[in-house]
């Protein structure tokens, strides 16, 4: 932070256990405006201090945070009402429309090269998706996908089993998850042909990249309790459509409880 002339505190300073130890969004606020604190930084990987502490809550409230930055899935709020409320606009939960569930092998171990799809499937209503008696080893190297809208391939869906957005809108993903598994939950944008929009424009066939957005990870222990994930962005100006994927590796059990798309107006109540 040198050259950006700002201090930050670290989520591993000891002062943020008052705050990990509230379950008060508005509480929480308070606690990190009283310490100086105007932004909250959110990485695109898993933070347990995030996903386990009411922090996921209070950057979920625009009522509480101002959505300033997004890159992949990485974000910045600030601890203000953005003046925006939330508004549910479409129910995605699986069975209430079509999710696709398919099993890949990664290859490449950390480096991670390249996804094989081995199997691809609709999803029934109320599917679990339980890896727990087909996966006996090599449990880093399979993963099991579940994505919103038909497609084997999740770069590839049908345009009219996905949700549309509006350049220039905000708009929050909410799912609740249930299970015991390592998830990760990824994001891809599409322009109205159907092309895959990075973060410097249109794909082509020669630069794919910045196309997989990576919107976080989360650690479920408990069959019987979910946990709420929840995701805001500003869709890229080319963007019309988007495919939400709910991954879980290697030996696991993994169900979607609820997914929803909210879109945030001035104004609006949640």
């Amino acid at each position: 932070m040198i050259y950006a002339k700002r201090k930050m505190l670290s989520y591993l300073d000891p002062r943020m256990l008052s705050v990990y130890e509230e379950s008060n969004p508005v509480e929480a606020a308070n606690l990190l405006q009283k310490m100086g604190i105007k932004y909250i930084h959110i990485p695109d990987y898993g933070l347990p201090v995030y996903y386990n502490s009411v922090i996921s809550r209070l950057v979920a409230q625009p009522a509480l945070t101002t959505l300033v930055h997004s890159s992949g899935g990485t974000m910045i709020f600030e601890l203000t009402d953005s003046g925006k409320r939330a508004e549910k606009i479409e129910d995605i939960t699986p069975g209430v429309v079509i999710w696709t569930r398919s099993t890949q092998a990664l290859v490449g171990g950390r480096k991670f090269l390249e996804a094989l799809r081995l199997q691809a499937e609709l999803m029934d209503e109320n599917q679990i998706s339980d890896t727990r008696a087909t996966v006996p080893f090599a449990h880093r190297d399979f993963s099991t996908l579940f994505s919103n809208g038909i497609g084997s391939s999740f770069s590839r869906p049908k345009l009219d089993t996905l949700f549309r957005v509006e350049e220039g809108q905000e708009y929050r993903i909410d799912l609740e998850l249930k299970g015991e598994a390592y998830v990760r939950i990824l994001m891809i944008q599409l322009s109205v042909e159907g092309e895959l929009i990075s973060w410097g424009g249109a794909w082509k066939e020669d630069k794919s990249i910045n196309t997989l957005q990576r919107i976080g990870e989360i650690i479920l222990e408990d069959t019987y309790e979910s946990k709420h994930f929840a995701f805001r962005f500003v869709p890229l100006p080319e963007a019309k459509y988007i495919r939400i994927g709910v991954a879980h590796l290697g030996y696991s059990v993994l169900k979607i409880e609820n997914a929803s798309v909210y879109q945030l107006h001035a104004g609006h109540l949640d």
